[in-house]
């Protein structure tokens, strides 16, 4: 009686640790510059798209900095994307982009450098305290 009690008590706790389960169709989160420094939740499968501004042709471009690829894997090179393609040095955009594979926290950290200059501190920094929910089998 005593042992079945305790294995309650201990089955409870586990249940009320692990983040709720994520029983929906993968999704695609995007997040800014804006939303630096905030919490985002994702579910295994889905994608999350971080997209940054930048002005081309000031040698400056944003690079990952810091993440865990067993939890949040990068999904191949950041890509362009144009605001307004007929407007000459206009804002820009460089979208990175990763699956969440498995549950999991990962701080996701990218920074705005000019990657010839070493000791120079990054422009800007882009940070996201990620947090990959568990997936029910």
């Amino acid at each position: 009686m005593i042992a079945s009690s305790f294995f309650l008590g201990l089955s409870l706790v586990a249940a009320l640790s692990v983040p709720p389960a994520c029983d929906r169709a993968p999704q695609e989160i995007t997040v800014e510059l804006a939303d630096s420094g905030h919490d985002v939740r994702v579910c295994p499968g889905d994608t999350l798209r971080v997209r940054l501004s930048v002005q081309m042709g000031t040698g400056y471009v944003w690079q990952l900095r810091k993440n865990d690829a067993k939890v949040l894997r990068q999904l191949g090179d950041a890509e362009l994307e144009s605001q307004d393609k007929t407007m000459p040095g206009g804002t820009e955009y460089l979208v990175f982009r990763f699956r969440a594979v498995r549950h999991g926290d990962v701080t996701l950290e990218l920074v705005l450098v000019r990657p010839w200059l070493k000791d120079q501190p990054p422009a800007k920094v882009f940070t996201a305290k990620v947090a990959v929910g568990r997936k029910d089998p």
